[in-house]
């Protein structure tokens, strides 16, 4: 009795896993009850909320390695900020892979649009930041309530098919925008270049120019300096010469004085010389007298 309800058990629960596996791909909307809470409740505590578990260890992993450089700026997001994420990139790819799982299987579940936010969040992780930009676009365009392009067809309004075309024209819109910006950016960057390489330039030549007068500077002053030791060098030249001109003036002088003063001396012995003979004949004439003046006695 207890095998055939076990049996009878079983077959029942197969037959509501099949009831509840066909309604995967099913929107939203169209999902009520207990296949509703099938879903969710699969959708969260199985694949997402593993996914969840691997992209929060991550994090934790990236914010251990990122080390602080206080000589620039700290970043809010450590986890961002890390070179190489190559650690993380295999719990990320399962996480991926266990999303799209619950994607692909849980379609019309309330965590369909998490799971493809948390996709997005674990690129970007990755620092495969074009996947990311692209899975984050794609959930705002599918996922956001204030998103009023998208409406069915039956309303006699934009298709999805025509709303995706819209997209990605937007898209194209604006990459072709961002384009632009960067072949603005490139311009401004190479102007900024050319003005730096005018200012160098300028720097050269004033550099030059400055260098230039201080060899003219240095070219007088050695000019002026040579020009000061010649004046000195004739100067002291031609005192030189007038100190022997008045040395031969002086000597031709004394010379002269020697002469006079020999010439008075002979004058002067000339003169007594002839005062003695004056003496003399004066005495021989009073002799001469006297003896006249005896002999005529």
């Amino acid at each position: 009795m207890f095998k055939a309800k076990y049996t009878y058990l079983s077959v029942a629960l197969c037959i509501i896993a099949s009831v509840l596996s066909c309604t995967t791909q099913r929107k939203e909307g169209e999902m009520k009850g207990i296949s509703k809470f099938y879903h969710n409740t699969t959708s969260h505590f199985n694949g997402y909320f593993n996914a969840n578990e691997l992209y929060e260890e991550s994090v934790e992993t990236l914010n251990q390695m990122y080390l602080d450089n206080y000589n620039q700026l700290l970043p809010v997001f450590e986890y961002a900020a890390v070179d190489d994420p190559k650690s993380i990139h295999g719990n990320m790819d399962n996480a991926i892979e266990k999303l799209s799982m619950v994607i692909t299987l849980h379609r019309g579940s309330d965590w369909t649009d998490d799971s493809y936010l948390l996709i997005g969040k674990a690129q970007y992780l990755k620092q495969d930041y074009e996947s990311a930009q692209k899975t984050l676009e794609y959930t705002i365009y599918e996922f956001d309530p204030g998103n009023t392009i998208v409406r069915d067809s039956e309303d006699g309004r934009t298709s999805k098919e025509e709303s995706q075309k819209q997209s990605q024209a937007d898209r194209k819109e604006a990459q072709k925008e961002k384009e632009e910006e960067k072949k603005e950016l490139q311009k401004e960057r190479e102007a900024d270049k050319k003005e730096k390489e005018q200012e160098v330039k300028e720097r050269k030549a004033r550099a030059k120019e400055n260098e230039q007068r201080k060899k003219e500077a240095k070219k007088r002053a050695k000019q002026s300096k040579k020009k000061q030791s010649n004046r000195k060098k004739s100067y002291n030249k031609k005192r030189k010469q007038k100190n022997r001109d008045r040395d031969k003036s002086d000597d031709a002088s004394d010379d002269a004085g020697s002469e006079t003063e020999n010439t008075n001396e002979l004058s002067q012995e000339a003169s007594k010389a002839d005062d003695s003979m004056e003496e003399n004949e004066a005495e021989t004439t009073e002799a001469k007298e006297e003896r006249s003046e005896t002999g005529n006695t």
